[in-house]
């Protein structure tokens, strides 16, 4: 007994680093089966336990259910429990994960005993953190917002939102092409507001402008200078009278969420799961004020998640480092 029980830890124990070492190295060798061996591994441990109990303790209270005579404890069922609580808990599979095993073993008598051990490794789980997949879409910073509901505390979002004078905006009026050019280059940010003075007309796209201005941006002179391409002046506004250039307000995004900066926090998180939001404007009479987008949303849901984006890329981290700063520095 305490032979086979051995050999099943030292393969669980292994089973348990290997498994680390693959799924942090990004190879393909999968979680589900390597979950389910543990855990069937050292469910059926305690299963050849509790059979070696009952032979020699046949009538101890824990056993008075058990029938006088034939077999009690079957190894291979507190296996199969076990391999149904640890997927459970790592993964948070609850309804789905019953069913496979359901489909596994065909036993109708065993449903009820793995519906228990996956919800209590479930509430085990989420006691003590996030699942596996949570865990690893923070630690790498994908842009994922999960459909669980935000509760704020009592915080609008005034407090979280990044105020107008850190957002990299784009004077509408009227801008160089190669100055458009050189703040696509300067920095790394996937859209802008465009502005015309201090009043919000629109939002345009990092892909959107570069297709944009791509045709009018050529290389430099001898010197160094840019060229009479790139010096093309261009601008947002529709109805700019007496401008002459290339009017580039046909690319701005005409669906635009504007919000205004006393909305409670919770509300502008809901806002982003449910329309599946990549940006929202703050404004206050046409003037902007601040604004969101979806990283910094997910920041703020996965701030209670140690070394969060500890994997993400370094070079994408530094050029959001303001932002996540600010988030961080206002949610308290």
């Amino acid at each position: 007994m305490f032979e086979n029980m051995a050999l099943l830890f030292i393969t669980a124990i292994f089973k348990i680093l290997l498994t680390s070492w693959t799924f942090g190295m990004k190879l393909p060798a999968g979680i589900f089966l390597p979950t389910m061996a543990i855990g069937a591994s050292l469910g059926r441990s305690l299963g050849i336990f509790l059979q070696e109990w009952h032979k020699a303790h046949p009538r101890a209270w824990i056993f008075s259910s058990c029938p006088p005579e034939g077999t009690c404890i079957y190894p291979g069922f507190y296996a199969v429990i076990g391999a149904a609580a640890l997927l459970g808990g790592v993964t948070r599979m609850t309804l789905s994960l019953v069913v496979i095993l359901f489909e596994l073993t065909g036993a109708l008598s065993h449903v009820l005993p793995i519906m228990l051990a996956v919800m209590a490794s479930k509430f085990v789980g989420d006691y003590f953190g996030k699942g596996i997949y949570d865990t690893w879409i923070a630690l790498h910073g994908y842009p994922y917002l999960p459909p669980s509901d935000y509760r704020d505390r009592g915080q609008t979002a005034a407090r979280v939102m990044i105020p107008a004078s850190k957002v990299v905006t784009i004077q509408g009026r009227e801008m160089m092409a190669f100055e458009l050019d050189a703040l696509l280059n300067g920095c790394e940010f996937n859209g802008f507001p465009v502005l015309d003075g201090d009043k919000v007309i629109g939002y345009v796209t990092r892909d959107r402008l570069r297709q944009a201005i791509d045709p009018l941006v050529t290389q430099t002179n001898l010197d160094g200078e840019p060229t009479q391409s790139s010096n093309t002046p261009c601008t947002f506004v529709r109805q700019n009278h007496g401008f002459r250039g290339v009017n580039l307000s046909t690319i701005l995004e005409e669906a635009q969420i504007h919000m205004r900066k006393e909305m409670p926090l919770e509300v502008v998180v809901s806002m982003f799961q449910r329309l599946n939001l990549r940006y929202v404007l703050f404004t206050v009479d046409g003037r902007l004020t601040g604004m969101m987008t979806k990283r910094d949303v997910v920041s703020l849901v996965n701030e209670g998640i140690e070394e969060s984006r500890a994997l993400s890329d370094r070079d994408e981290d530094e050029a959001r480092t303001d932002r996540s700063e600010w988030i961080r520095s206002r949610i308290w």
